[in-house]
């Protein structure tokens, strides 16, 4: 991630559940978790078991990656002598790393310090005068510049001028992202605190790799140590395919959170502005919203007596947690005026990201919209599956619901559970998902109820990031035919499986990892492995043209196929329970349904001839492909007539159209089976 785009994520609304960067000592890594970390994380890996010289020498690649991913601090001639050493010296790094030496990885985060320090002696040289550099930014915002975007093509400046500019342009790109957000004048009146905010972000990113606090001062050893430990675990496993991660404990909560929909915390959303830290939102019904107590707008002065003026923001979040106290103290400013106020902690369930439904109506009844974010399963019942269901219950009571349209456009995945459940409810009972292990073993996930919570025209709605368990509802119910996926020609292409002890009950705190140890396929014996889900009606969105999937990452796994499952030999039943499955699932199968394929020419012409004819779709596509194509050349097109964003959902009306289409025919089809022959005479 560039810089300037970390720091504007740093800088605008983020929860406060953001997880303390050093809780204890026992938390801590030391150089022997190198070991032992990558060992559990081998052990389940689906495609290796240990370390090689290949992975090894990825890792130095990955280890200057992970720190200067957009190239703004290191040139081509620090970076070589690591990334291209030969086969000689990486056999004799393998056996040092083979007898824990871990020496390279200090010789490389030397060369980052060295960076560092290089990138903050200039970066003084070019904030001496901050209102010229406000003042070159607002006339190009006036202008109507879109903000810089560097043209690094993928590798490291050649030379110390280059580097240079490259430093210079994203300090730019980052004031002309303020002005955006907040304004022009918002910031141009504010010129030193505008840069350095940009500073102190910077610099907290950075100290991260000088082992340093806040003040330039040294960490005591023991954190250095873990901090350079995470490092190294970060570049060593993600080399071992696209998924595999090592996190530190922020990311680690962030993903907890996300994943469970549930902290403890205060309910603030807090903001990083020019002047300072302000109240953005208010978590409802937790115990910040409840006490009534705080408002928007507020201004954070000090927390605890403790003065949050001049700390990076990110410190300021991870010193909310560190807090164990059940009470937090705020001072505050509220129309210019100092107030002083306690919130307690509690439990929070976020409904950000869960299910959103609609309706529009249609003939006799209503066709309904169900916008599902991501996979998740938390406290007190919170998850996907509930979520959906109730949206398809409270539909229903709104009038006769005769067709569903289940977005997952933006849906990248979650637990692979409630994906199965999600599934289950548009199905009677039979395989949804079979995960294929490292070992050649297998595990069949079922639905195993016969309580389908829709059964009428269903329309899947995709893109190119739609992906992981968001994928298996949509390849499942393709498989059975139950449903019609409608969107980009395919989706993002995630058909792995990963383990992850984070949402763990006894999660080892100081080493959280995800890891790929699997395949998954769903009944039909396919996998969208790197290949998506393909679309039975394509209906372009804003990512069709976009190089986006697991094709275009490093390290993909390849994809296969198993045997389709449809009639369920309950290969993975025991004996013991085989009758009952016997019983109470076998009979209750799903079966593959023809219903819509039969009808797919005529749906498929339907749609493309209404996609041909609608003006704003293909003005639409025009300004999709134009962008796709600034993107892959990096520079500005200005004969772009019209962003892609200021256009209405024309891909949701088209699946809606497509629904219509859909009752239409079943309620031709159920006509002319009503109409029975009069039997002849006898």
């Amino acid at each position: 991630m560039k810089l300037k785009n970390v720091l504007s994520i740093l800088s605008t609304a983020a929860l406060l559940y953001s997880c303390e960067l050093f809780a204890g000592q026992a938390d801590l890594l030391q150089d022997q978790d190198i070991n032992t970390v990558m060992q559990q994380i081998l052990g389940q890996h689906v495609g290796q078991n240990e370390i090689n010289k290949q992975t090894l020498k990825d890792s130095f690649t990955t280890f200057f990656e992970q720190f200067d991913p957009h190239h703004i601090y290191l040139l081509r001639g620090e970076v070589a002598p690591f990334t291209n050493m030969n086969n000689v010296d990486m056999t004799a790094l393998l056996e040092q790393y083979k007898h824990n030496d871990y020496s390279i990885y200090k010789k490389i985060n030397l060369v980052v310090e060295q960076a560092i320090f290089r990138a903050r002696r200039y970066r003084k040289e070019l904030e001496v005068d901050p209102t010229h550099l406000l003042e070159q930014t607002k006339r190009e915002m006036n202008g109507g510049a879109p903000p810089y975007q560097l043209d690094v093509n993928g590798v490291y400046a050649k030379d110390i001028a280059e580097l240079q500019k490259r430093i210079r342009l994203d300090v730019i790109s980052y004031l002309q992202e303020e002005m955006q957000r907040f304004g022009i004048a918002e910031v141009m009146n504010h010129p030193q605190k505008a840069i350095d905010l940009y500073e102190s972000n910077a610099r907290a990113f950075e100290n991260t790799y000088l082992f340093t606090n806040e003040a330039g001062s040294p960490l005591p050893f023991a954190q250095q140590r873990s901090l350079f430990v995470t490092h190294i675990l970060k570049s060593l496993s993600s080399n071992l395919d696209s998924h595999t991660r090592f996190f530190d404990k922020a990311e680690a909560y962030d993903m907890k959170v996300r994943l469970e929909k549930g902290y403890e915390g205060l309910g603030l959303l807090l903001q990083q502005k020019i002047e300072g830290i302000f109240v953005s939102g208010l978590i409802p019904d937790g115990p910040a919203a409840k006490s009534g107590s705080i408002k928007v707008n507020d201004q954070i002065v000090a927390i605890d007596g403790d003065a949050v003026e001049g700390k990076n923001f990110k410190d300021v979040l991870v010193g909310l947690r560190e807090k164990n106290t059940p009470v937090v103290a705020l001072d505050i400013m509220r129309d210019d005026k100092p107030m002083h106020v306690q919130l307690s902690r509690g439990q929070i369930t976020l409904n950000e990201g869960r299910v959103e439904s609609s309706f529009e109506k249609y003939d006799n009844g209503i066709i309904g919209e169900i916008t599902l974010h991501m996979f998740y399963q938390g406290a007190n019942g919170v998850s996907s599956e509930n979520d959906v269901r109730q949206a398809i219950t409270k539909l229903k009571s709104q009038g006769n619901l005769k067709g569903l349209i289940l977005d997952l456009r933006d849906n990248t995945g979650g637990f692979l559970t409630q994906a199965v459940q999600v599934a289950s409810l548009f199905i009677s009972s039979g395989v949804v998902v079979i995960s294929k292990y490292a070992d050649g073993s297998e595990e069949f996930f079922r639905d195993l109820e016969d309580k389908e919570a829709y059964s009428g025209p269903l329309v899947i709605l995709t893109s190119r990031e739609t992906a992981s368990a968001a994928e298996i509802v949509a390849q499942s119910l393709q498989d059975y035919g139950v449903a019609l996926i409608v969107g980009d020609e395919h989706t993002y292409g995630k058909g792995t499986i990963q383990s992850q002890n984070i949402t763990a009950e006894n999660t080892d705190t100081a080493s959280p990892f995800k890891v790929t140890v699997g395949r998954y396929y769903t009944v039909s014996g396919k996998t969208p492995q790197m290949q998506g889900v393909k679309a039975d009606i394509v209906v372009p969105s804003q990512f069709s043209f976009m190089r986006i999937g697991e094709e275009y990452l490093d390290h993909p796994i390849r994809p296969d196929s198993i045997d389709p499952d449809y009639n369920d030999q309950l290969a993975d039943v025991s004996s013991a329970d085989k009758g009952w499955y016997l019983k109470h699932y076998t009979p209750f199968l799903q079966h593959k349904m023809d219903t819509w394929a039969n009808s797919l020419p005529t749906l498929k012409k339907n749609s493309a001839t209404r996609i041909a004819q609608n003006k704003d779709y293909q003005r639409f596509l025009l300004a999709i492909k134009q962008e796709s194509e600034e993107d892959a050349s990096g520079k500005g097109t200005v004969s772009r007539n019209v962003p892609p964003e200021s256009f209405d959902d024309l891909q949701m009306q088209e699946a809606v159209n497509i629904v219509k289409d859909m009752i239409a025919l079943q309620s031709q089809k159920q006509a002319s089976a009503a109409v029975t022959p009069a039997s002849p005479n006898q």
